[in-house]
């Protein structure tokens, strides 16, 4: 991949971003080359071989550049761009830039001298950042032939911030730019958001989400069946240039995710084919929307590097619109839409029938509780479909894969509950040897709910925009073997849901909790044979209509 300094993270948005190269000229590392850059880090103080390697890589870096973005923009559309530079006919040794570029490197000489690090690392490095003239930027406009120059100034920004200097400032901009640790920084709250357990580690989503990876396969075969015949991929393209628009919400840190768009683009691109293209291969969009507080970081470097598609992050909830209208074909998400908008509100009211006090779900408690939980749902459901049914376009088709259970199969046997009930009861064992206060598990509710098919069909109907083209009740077990093994299930609880007994419990107790749970095992392994086992996930097609 290109070489990637990420900013120091934070609040911000950053329009200096073409005077990074794609990577430093190789030249620069040689030492037999003329322009090698001995004990220095940029080519503003350097001789003219090294400037004239910069600029050779700028306006390499330039062309790759504009070339894409010809294809990518509409004829009569615009690029602004906002970049470093100096006037024709200044020597690049004149750049204020420079004067900072060579405090670093002299202090970093400074270091060398002291023993902090070696001389060898200071002439293996140089920045790779260059400020190019307008002559420069124009040699490589007129040599694409894809876009007219409508306009070009160099402006002062020092007509902004006065004629002072503040060098204070000057470096702290610079080390917040070029520092390259991306560290991660979250201001603000929204809605509420608990985020799959992000990175790599032991209680990673990431190692522990095998259950929905089987859950992803189950419904493969009626995924590639519905979109075979049901989706009329060639209409739907017919306004949008080739490009085929898939979103996955609720899409966590991956790899699921991955695998389920590499099987939806292969079906697509299927069918395609088989409905005679002419006009080339399809450009796939895949757009990754979660809520801004997961983990994209990991998401991103998890791509695989031969996908076939361009890929996108869009932070936000699901529950509102994501998109502009009529702008997706296929939607798709997996186990996320039983993530609820909030705790229904009654749960919480002492006065109220619904106040669920001692529980932290509803598949064990009363039925005015789990009424709060299917009217929360539907609510939910409601504002979900609505948003969709602006983002996609007619013709284009929804795919839900979301836990559920067969209508008239009573809640208080589905599986989940007794994995809810054993972490309730960890939690009343800690209350009652004074690690956590009672008061703590009465106000908390975990906000996920398990639907049935009849009270997703009443959703959809009266939304009126899409029409259920094909709503099964699948066995993920069928993928998995007819074992459990409760200590996976355990850990694959605590992946996806560790940051909300955190936000409500405190970190501290979260391995106590765990640990408890798994003492359990025993007997959730027995009160799991005694629960309904045929069927607890719902897989549905939509098209919209």
């Amino acid at each position: 991949m290109a070489e990637s300094f990420p900013m120091n993270g934070g609040d911000g948005t950053y329009s200096y971003s073409k005077n990074s190269h794609y990577q430093v000229p190789e030249e620069l590392l040689d030492k037999t080359s003329p322009a090698w850059n001995e004990g220095k880090i940029n080519h503003t103080s350097s001789s003219d071989e090294v400037a004239n390697a910069y600029t050779a890589q700028f306006q390499k870096d330039m062309k790759i550049f504009l070339n894409a973005r010809a294809k990518e923009i509409v004829i009569g559309g615009m690029m602004v761009l906002l970049m470093p530079g100096l006037p024709d006919g200044v020597h690049h040794s004149e750049l204020p830039i420079g004067v900072l570029f060579d405090s670093l490197c002299s202090s970093l000489m400074d270091m060398v001298n002291e023993g902090l690090i070696n001389e060898s690392q200071v002439d293996s490095f140089n920045l790779p950042l260059y400020a190019a003239t307008p002559k420069e930027i124009t040699e490589v406009i007129e040599d694409i032939g894809c876009f007219s120059a409508e306009r070009m100034e160099i402006a002062d920004t020092r007509s902004k911030f006065g004629s002072l200097v503040n060098v204070h400032s000057l470096i702290m901009t610079l080390r917040a730019g070029l520092e390259g640790r991306g560290a991660r920084k979250a201001k603000g709250k929204m809605a509420e958001s608990f985020p799959m357990n992000g990175g790599d580690g032991t209680y990673s989503y990431t190692k522990n989400s095998q259950y929905q990876r089987e859950a992803t396969n189950v419904a493969k075969e009626m995924i590639n069946e519905v979109i075979a015949e049901k989706l009329d991929v060639q209409s739907l393209i017919a306004s949008s240039s080739n490009s085929f628009c898939i979103a996955d919400l609720g899409c966590s840190v991956g790899p699921n995710t991955f695998f389920a768009m590499q099987n939806i683009l292969e079906v697509v691109d299927k069918k395609y084919m088989t409905q005679g293209a002419t006009s080339g291969s399809l450009d796939f969009q895949v757009f990754f929307s979660d809520h801004a507080s997961n983990d994209f970081n990991t998401l991103f470097a998890s791509l695989p590097p031969s996908r076939k598609y361009f890929a996108a992050g869009v932070p936000g909830s699901f529950y509102g619109r994501l998109f502009p209208r009529s702008s997706l074909h296929l939607v798709h998400s997996s186990y996320a839409l039983q993530w609820l908008s909030k705790v229904p509100e009654e749960l919480l009211d002492k006065a109220s029938p619904a106040w669920n006090k001692g529980k932290i779900n509803y598949t064990s408690s009363s039925d005015e509780v789990a009424n709060a939980y299917a009217a929360q749902f539907q609510k939910d459901m409601k504002i979900f479909l609505n948003a969709r049914a602006e983002e996609i376009v007619v013709g284009g088709m929804i795919v839900l894969i979301i836990p559920g259970f067969p209508d008239g199969v009573h809640r208080s046997k589905l599986p989940i509950g007794v994995l809810y009930d054993s972490l309730c009861s960890s939690l009343m064992d800690m209350a009652n040897v004074g690690l956590i206060n009672e008061s703590q598990v009465d106000s908390f509710n975990l906000p996920v709910y398990s639907a049935t098919p009849k009270e997703i069909t009443e959703v959809i109907k009266d939304i009126g925009c899409f029409s259920i083209e094909r709503m099964e009740i699948a066995d993920p077990r069928s993928k998995i073997g007819s074992s459990v093994n409760v200590h996976s299930l355990i850990m694959h609880l605590r992946a996806g849901m560790e940051d909300i007994f955190t936000k409500h419990f405190g970190r501290e107790v979260i391995d106590e909790l765990f640990g408890r749970t798994f003492l359990k095992e025993a007997e959730i392994s027995s009160a799991l044979e005694s629960s309904y086992k045929n069927g607890t996930q719902l897989i549905v097609a939509l098209k919209r209509e």
